[in-house]
């Protein structure tokens, strides 16, 4: 027999009495350090992403329903997404992103000042979508002279992060970086639908496209104000990452000619539309304003941002 069961045989009645005392402080302790740990490993920002790329702290089942349904459950909000539901007022989370270089949030594309919105026009959804559309120029899309390299894109900032590394970051439903570079992460393609772990198959799209930019007025803006527009970062709704295939669908199309194949993202895409549209004082044709009229018609009455003129 053990020296150790000798030992327990010969203890004194009083620490025999005393045992379950210990046991029972023991047991409460060790509930107390459980239900914290429960608490830290389970936070309240994990939620859902709907197919419209929109993010609700719950499970997504109803919440998503007007935003074409669940994409993906269990996962932080990411950087920029739009909280929809009980979740919009949660405390934000962070993609998660080595501690050696912060995050930037602006780069040498943001634009500093923003002009005052114009009387009338709002926040809101369809029907302050559609009085921001109704004031914007309309002019046929029409300018020769377009190149792609009149807009000097990604850029690279102070910090030494270019346009596409910040938007990779901020858009990234989980990531890990080394410096300014992605290492590892998770994106979910709104445009398709789709969820990638490689970034390298992944575009950062202009909502707004650099040749319907030009054609819609930067044609006579200075290359600074091209550069700028190129990389937006002042406005979450003017670059986007999303699948290089469905990018490359898109093209330099409006969206009277073009619209993402997730039905269930619509809506959002038409808002950031009308809200880049809207920054950079760029004008709309007749198709487009039509299309977007139309399609305007069957969204709901919130989601819509109006965003400050660059």
């Amino acid at each position: 027999m053990s020296s150790w069961v000798h030992l327990d045989r010969t203890r004194p009645k009083g620490a025999l009495l005393g045992m379950p005392r210990v046991v029972a402080a023991l047991s409460i302790s060790f509930v107390i350090i459980w239900a914290v740990t429960l608490a830290v490993a389970s936070p309240a920002s994990a939620g859902s992403i709907c197919k419209d790329g929109t993010w609700t702290a719950s499970e997504g089942r109803g919440t998503c329903s007007f935003h074409g349904g669940v994409a993906q459950k269990g996962v932080p909000r990411p950087a920029g997404a739009t909280v929809i539901g009980s979740g919009s007022s949660a405390v934000p989370t962070s993609p998660e992103v080595s501690t050696s270089t912060p995050v930037p949030v602006e780069s040498a594309g943001t634009v500093a000042a923003a002009s005052p919105a114009p009387a009338g026009l709002s926040a809101g959804g369809r029907e302050a979508a559609l009085a921001v559309l109704n004031s914007l120029p309309l002019r046929p899309a029409t300018a020769p002279g377009y190149a792609r390299s009149k807009f000097r894109h990604w850029t690279t900032a102070p910090d030494g992060c270019t346009t596409r590394e910040v938007v990779l970051v901020r858009d990234a439903v989980s990531v890990s970086t080394r410096g300014c570079r992605v290492v590892s992460g998770e994106w979910f393609s709104p445009y398709d639908g789709t969820i990638s772990s490689e970034s390298s198959r992944l575009d950062i799209d202009h909502m707004v496209p650099l040749k319907e930019a030009w054609v819609s007025g930067a044609s006579a803006w200075s290359p600074a104000r091209r550069q700028a527009f190129a990389n937006d970062l002042g406005w979450p709704g003017s670059l986007i990452a999303v699948s290089a295939s469905s990018n490359r669908s898109k093209g330099d199309r409006d969206p009277s000619r073009w619209m993402p194949t997730n039905t269930g993202y619509w809506c959002t895409y038409l808002f950031d539309w009308v809200e880049v549209k809207y920054r950079w004082q760029l004008a709309v044709d007749v198709a487009e304003k039509q299309a977007i009229s139309q399609d305007l018609a069957r969204c709901p009455d919130d989601g819509f941002a109006l965003a400050p003129i660059a």
